[in-house]
Parts: structure tokens; sequence; C-alpha cells
């Protein structure tokens, strides 16, 4: 029950402001003086008064000479309401006073009626500019950057029945709205020193009201201290790219560019750097580089090297030989029986991204010796010849993890047709390896 009585007493109190602001003001009353009189036909000696009011106001009419004032008629034209007022004249009547009062205004305004016979009369009732102050006032109010003041101001004028048709006042609260939002946001990441952001916001009330003096001092703080955090993280993130520690640099720079970093000269530096570190990573997780050892019959030494990457060619080198060679270098003939070399070299390809398997091609050399005997004197020391041959080949290598497997067919075309089955055609190798 003391609730209750205690809403009645709010509801009460803010029904008499209400009230006492529209009976503050006052109605006002002109004459027109402009239109032709016309003479009254009411009566042989009455005269005519006519009353031109708004169509809200519901006027009643006192005499300080009438006991009643007599209504001729009253009808509604447009916005206003036109009543048509007779009055007796005669001497008697010279001092006469018209009052006239509406429901909303607590003063009356009066009219002297100092009437002739057949005399007509025309006035014009007026109330107060509602619109035009309020509109006005919360126009100043926003340019001074009190955007809620404003907005109630502007509701206020929205309502005033003076208020002109097709006004801008949704719009303008619309966009105070969006200011007021961006305000909230700006001063508490202000406060959080999240000063990207507030920077951001602070920005986007200038684009609206450039007189905010608050917001573009606040827009300019917030831009000097985002530009430190900036470089701050900046600094650091250097040092950890210049020290290769790719993971703490990484989260620097992207912590820079949510600072602000984007917005200077600094910010496609940072992105090159991103992108370079994100490409190592990848390259690095691929295991692009393989080392292989390789075997094949009558040359079971070899190495091979070469990048297969995921989505482009590239090259690779191969060399293989057998222990002859080694001993021939030495000139130990009784060893070397038949020393053989061969280099490689091509490209490869990987041949689909569903399976690590590459596919490699190249050509090389390859030269077979043989220790030709005096017959004459064996004991004499041989002669090494040389034959030599052109070694297309092609091979296939898949990745396990850190492993690597292949295989390469090679083909030896002979110089010299008459060696061709000398050195032996066909060549198979296999080789093992890692990548890395």
């Amino acid at each position: 029950m003391k609730r209750k009585f205690g809403y009645c007493i709010v509801i009460l109190f803010v029904l008499c402001f209400v009230d006492f602001r529209l009976m503050a003001q006052t109605m006002t009353v002109e004459r027109d003086t402009t239109a032709t009189e016309s003479l009254c036909t009411v009566g042989e000696s009455d005269a005519c008064v006519t009353i031109t009011a708004p169509k809200s106001l519901q006027l009643t009419f006192e005499s300080s000479m009438d006991a009643v004032v007599k209504i001729v008629s009253r009808r509604d034209v447009g916005f206003n309401t036109i009543y048509l007022l007779s009055f007796p004249t005669g001497y008697i009547y010279a001092n006469r006073f018209l009052e006239i009062r509406a429901a909303q205004y607590q003063q009356p305004v009066e009219i002297h009626l100092n009437l002739s016979p057949k005399e007509s009369r025309k006035y014009y009732i007026k109330i107060p500019e509602c619109y035009p102050s309020l509109f006005s006032g919360a126009q100043e109010l926003a340019r001074k950057g009190f955007y809620t003041a404003a907005s109630e101001k502007y509701k206020e004028a929205q309502r005033c029945s003076d208020a002109p048709f097709g006004n801008d006042i949704k719009a303008r609260l619309k966009q105070l709205d969006t200011i007021i939002a961006a305000k909230r946001i700006a001063d508490e990441s202000f406060d959080l020193l999240d000063y990207a952001k507030a920077a951001d916001n602070y920005k986007k009330i200038v684009s609206f009201n450039s007189e905010d003096e608050t917001a573009s001092r606040r827009y300019a703080e917030s831009v000097l201290k985002r530009n430190q955090t900036c470089f701050k993280y900046l600094d650091k993130a250097e040092e950890f790219f210049k020290e290769k520690d790719f993971d703490k640099a990484t989260e620097l720079y992207l912590r820079a560019l949510a600072n602000g970093c984007e917005q200077v000269e600094n910010g496609n530096l940072i992105r090159a750097r991103i992108e370079y570190m994100r490409n190592y990573k990848e390259k690095k997780a691929e295991r692009e580089w393989v080392i292989s050892y390789q075997y094949a019959s009558n040359t079971p030494i070899g190495v091979s090297f070469g990048g297969y990457k995921q989505y482009k060619p590239f090259l690779y080198a191969s060399i293989r030989t057998n222990p002859d060679f080694f001993e021939s270098l030495r000139s130990n003939y009784e060893k070397a029986d038949k020393p053989e070399f061969n280099f490689s070299a091509g490209a490869t390809f990987r041949l689909t991204q569903a399976i690590p398997l590459w596919m490699n091609a190249g050509v090389g050399y390859t030269g077979v010796g043989e220790y030709i005997y005096d017959p004459v004197d064996p004991a004499k020391e041989p002669d090494l010849k040389n034959y030599s041959a052109l070694s297309p080949e092609l091979g296939l290598l898949g990745k396990i993890g850190p492993i690597a497997l292949s295989y390469t067919f090679q083909y030896r075309f002979a110089f010299d047709a008459d060696k061709q089955s000398y050195i032996k055609p066909a060549k198979h190798i296999f080789g093992i390896g890692f990548c890395f």
C-alpha cells in the first residue's frame, strides 16, 4: 500500500510539472488588419467578431458587458477552428472586454471591443512556439557534446503540435544513438588502456561532430598512446625475429597490429614479417629437402640431394660410384677390376597432393673404366681406358614422415656402341634417406 501511494505521488508530481509548464505559457491574440472588412449580417445593429484558433485549443468566451457571448457558428477549416461571435452595439458597450480562455493555459487573453453597428472584425489566436525553441536547443546541446540531453530535447520537440511535417528528428535521434554508443565504448576502452579501440570510436564521434572538444582531445591522446604501444610491441617483436624465435615474434607482431601499427607506415613491414615466418614454418613442416643413400649393382656407393617441394618443381643431383673407382684413384689396379662413376641431375615434381609422392627426371654422365694388360708382358703396368655414356633417368620418391624412399631407372647410351654391353645399359637404383 505504501509503495502504491508513493507511485501515485510521483505520477501526480509529473502531471503537475507538465501542467505547470503548459500553464506557464500564454496565448497571444492578433487582429487581422490586412483583410477587407465586410459588413456583419447577423443582426440589425449587431457587430461580428471572427476568431481563428488552432484546433487543439477548445476556447470559451466571457464578456465584461454581456451575460452570454453569442456564438453564431463554429467550424473547422484545415488545422484551425473558426468562431463567429455577434455582439450588440451602442454607447453602453463602449468599454467591453472579451476574455478568451483555453483549458491548456491558465492565463486568458483579452480583447477590447469598442464595436460599431454592422462592424466585422477578425482575430487570430496564436499559441507559444514549441518546436523551434526545443529543436534549436537540442542542436546546441548536441554541438557542445551533451548527447543524452540533446536526445531528450529532440524527443520533446517531436511531441510539439507545431512540429513540421516530414522533419528529420528520427534521423537525428538515430545518429545520436550511434554517437552515444560510440562514446560509451570509447570511454570504457580508454579507461582500460585499449587505445586502439578508443581511437576508432572517438574518431567516429568527431566525424559526426567536429566541434566536440572532449572527443577531439581524447582522440588525439588515444592515437598518441596507441602508437606508443604499437612501437613497444614492434621493437620487442623485432628482437625475437632476429633471434628466430618466430612464435613469440608472431604473437607480438599481431599485438602491434591490434594496437594501431596497421595504421602507421610499419603495417606493411609487419605483414611481410608474419608472411615470411608463416612460409618458413610451413617449409620446415613440409620437410622439403631430402638427402639419401643410393644403391645399385656394381655402384653400391651413392648419394642424392634435392628439393622435393609441395607446389613447385625443384632440382636434385646424384653421384654414384663403386670401390673400384677409389682403388683406381690410388693406382691400385690389382684391386680395381671395373671402376665406375656416374653423375646425374634433373628436376623433381610432385605427382599429386593426395599422397606425398614425387617424380624425378634427369640426365647424367656415366664412365666405366677397363684395364688393358700387355699380352707379351702381363706383369707390366696396364693402361686404363675409360668408356663414356649418356645416362637419362626417371624415378619416384615417397615421404613417410622424416623418411624418404626412392627408386630410379637409368638407361645408358654408350658413346662407343661396341662397349654398350660392357657398360650395361640398364640400371636399377634404390635409395633411402631422410627429409629435413
